[in-house]
């Protein structure tokens, strides 16, 4: 009888799996609508409900989310799906713009990219892209009437940004910091110099933001 009963549920389980799939996909939009007003009714109830599970079963799940998404597996999907993450990318960032510059500007972040920062230094991959960044700088920079009692002077002098305006500050990875900027870029397709002329002071949003063909320079100027 046990037998008979533990086949019969299992019937009944596939039976409501293959019914649920069915509606789901008839019924795709209603099913999310009712999902997302029950999320929004129970979000505190859900929150303690994952926290308490997340608990229970942190092995298991940490296990499984590295063969999902490990390294190894992140290269491989980005190197098959590379113009997809990259839209996604860019989407996310348009639509979640305020949050990311809010998660910025936090002292665990800045910590936490200094931390970042100074460990890819260290490594063998990071060692080799300086070196090479390095040397064509040392061969741009031979030919330079810039000093660096020069540079301390301009940076001193230097404020607000000529950009955007705002009050530039000597701290590591703010994004009102003072940075270098060349007005047309160094790179082989621009062939900037590193002279007094083509040399100004602008905050690190600004110098981040700015694209590196110097689009935005040389189009003004033939304006």
């Amino acid at each position: 009888m046990a037998t008979l009963g533990t086949e019969a549920q299992r019937n009944k389980r596939k039976y409501n799996r293959e019914y649920s799939k069915k509606y789901h996909s008839l019924n795709r939009d209603v099913c999310l609508k009712k999902a997302r007003l029950y999320k929004q009714k129970n979000k505190d109830r859900l929150k303690l409900y994952y926290k308490e599970y997340y608990k229970k079963n942190k092995k298991i799940i940490d296990s499984k989310h590295k063969e999902r998404y490990g390294s190894k597996n992140s290269k491989k999907y980005y190197k098959t799906h590379r113009e997809k993450c990259l839209l996604y990318a860019k989407h996310y960032r348009s639509k979640n713009k305020e949050s990311i510059s809010l998660k910025r500007s936090t002292t665990e972040y800045k910590q936490y990219m200094q931390e970042y920062s100074s460990r890819w230094r260290v490594s063998p991959v990071g060692k080799v892209c300086l070196n090479n960044s390095k040397h064509t700088r040392r061969s741009i920079y031979r030919t330079t009437d810039i000093t660096s009692a020069w540079l301390k002077d301009i940076k001193s002098s230097s404020n607000p940004c000529p950009i955007c305006g705002v009050n530039m500050v000597d701290i590591m990875y703010d994004s009102a910091q003072k940075t270098l900027d060349h007005i047309i870029p160094l790179n082989k397709k621009c062939n900037g110099q590193h002279i007094m002329s083509n040399v100004r002071i602008i905050c690190r949003q600004c110098n981040l933001k700015r694209p590196k063909d110097g689009s935005d320079i040389l189009i003004s100027r033939s304006i």
